[in-house]
């Protein structure tokens, strides 16, 4: 309760500046604003178990658009630490020169917080963002997703909050880039998007996927409207996440097709999930 009372305290200064804060950070014609710090590492953290996956689904082609600059992009993120600690999906921020953590607040306003630095999980659409301080973590799982099971996501497609959930149906490869990039990947049939169809999963990107004792079972990272289909980062995976991780957060509810629109909606205002930014 301590780091979440410092932040919170934090948070408050913030809002009183906030419409002050918004020109410089948010707005891409303004070309004064912080400091724009690039990532410069890739962390080798990965499980090596996540090579000794049975795929058991044909390959999921994932073929990302291109970047244009001076552009904006949004993706989602979940909190490892309170010292300041984020995961997120690796594309969401690759193309990035300045990347926002932005904190939902009531009435649909935004506290931003700049992200200082940021790294990628070798071989794997996983990143790790770095802010001057965080929220308490999220627990992360240890045991593999069983097919059948539920899986609860929440994040921000079009920069819009959302919650879903979906069904496991099997293990795939995403391949990316022609081929150059293969990662084994949870493969779910999406049965539910809140608030509505109308609200595409893109955006979606970096979110956690949760079991139904509120631990991160997958980092969101692809999706096919059309289908009804999305893919998420694996459990071995999540091993390269804890070096980062102060799983603070524990959740006293079981989460069910009929609660977790509204538990998704406490993370989101309790700042653990939280909207990106991405300007390029």
């Amino acid at each position: 309760m301590r780091g979440i009372d410092r932040f919170f305290v934090g948070l408050t200064f913030m809002l009183i500046l906030a419409r002050l804060f918004d020109q410089v950070l948010l707005d891409p014609e303004n070309g004064s604003g912080p400091e724009i710090r690039r990532p410069v590492t890739v962390y080798e953290g990965v499980n090596p178990q996540l090579r000794k996956i049975k795929i058991d689904l044909r390959d999921a082609t994932i073929n990302p658009s291109d970047a244009k600059p001076n552009s904006f992009y949004t993706g989602s993120a979940f909190a490892l630490s309170d010292v300041g600690h984020w995961a997120t999906a690796a594309h969401v921020t690759n193309p990035c020169v300045q990347i926002l953590i932005l904190y939902e607040q009531k009435q649909g306003r935004h506290i931003p917080q700049l992200v200082e630095g940021w790294r990628a999980l070798e071989g794997t659409d996983v990143a790790v963002m770095d802010t001057s301080s965080g929220m308490p973590g999220m627990r992360l799982a240890s045991t593999p997703v069983e097919k059948g099971a539920k899986g609860y996501f929440f994040g921000y497609p079009k920069g819009k909050p959302s919650a879903g959930y979906a069904l496991h149906i099997g293990r795939t490869r995403m391949v990316r880039f022609g081929g150059k990039e293969k990662e084994p990947a949870d493969a779910w049939a999406v049965k539910e998007l809140l608030p509505g169809k109308t609200i595409a999963l893109g955006g979606n990107s970096g979110g956690p996927v949760l079991n139904s004792v509120g631990e991160v079972i997958g980092v969101l990272s692809a999706g096919n409207d059309r289908r009804g289909r999305m893919f998420s980062s694996m459990v071995p995976v999540l091993g390269g996440l804890k070096t980062f991780s102060r799983p603070d957060h524990i959740s006293k509810v079981t989460l069910t097709p009929q609660n977790y629109a509204q538990y998704g909606e406490a993370l989101r205002m309790q700042g653990l999930v939280t909207r990106v930014q991405c300007r390029t």
